[in-house]
């Protein structure tokens, strides 16, 4: 593989400590590529800046927990957080992974689920959840705006919560 297509490491681990140069040197060098993901992926060119910021604060959310697989997999990595962002950008409360282990373990109990499938479940949801989602942490905001929605909408403490996500991140004092 081309070395000016391979992303150090050395690079990735500073990031990875927000390292606020190789921060910066991360999204220069992925910036512009990103972006022509993002309008080759149907984003309006216009839109790309944006979605490109999108991509980014995902790939800094899942930083700590990228794992190198050798040549081009940070590449890659940055591509599938891409390929999923510009026509949807999900947020997920962090509770997310909590309703979907306590789920799969309920069929699995059930016998609905082997045990081997029902790891297989859960290996690739924590790898979507590192790269397809923004997780967003539950803070005491998330929760009052959870219960604002709850209650003006008679929803389910799980969806009043999900709903809530996305304003703790886009709604930012």
């Amino acid at each position: 593989m081309d070395p000016e297509r391979v992303t150090s490491l050395s690079l990735l681990d500073r990031a990875r400590h927000h390292d606020e140069p190789s921060w910066q040197r991360l999204v220069a060098l992925y910036g512009p590529l990103v972006e022509h993901w993002c309008r080759r992926g149907g984003a309006r060119p216009e839109d790309a800046a944006d979605l490109a910021q999108e991509v980014f604060l995902a790939v800094s959310q899942g930083l700590e927990r990228f794992e190198h697989r050798g040549p081009g997999s940070f590449r890659g990595w940055v591509r599938g957080i891409t390929r999923h962002s510009p026509t949807t950008i999900i947020y997920i409360a962090h509770i997310t992974a909590v309703e979907q282990t306590c789920a799969v373990a309920r069929r699995r109990k059930g016998k609905t689920l082997t045990p081997r499938r029902a790891s297989s479940i859960l290996h690739r949801f924590g790898k979507h959840l590192d790269g397809r989602y923004i997780v967003v942490e539950v803070t005491p905001s998330l929760l009052d705006d959870a219960m604002r929605l709850g209650n003006a909408h008679a929803l389910r403490a799980y969806d009043a919560v999900q709903l809530a996500a996305p304003s703790e991140v886009l709604f930012v004092d």
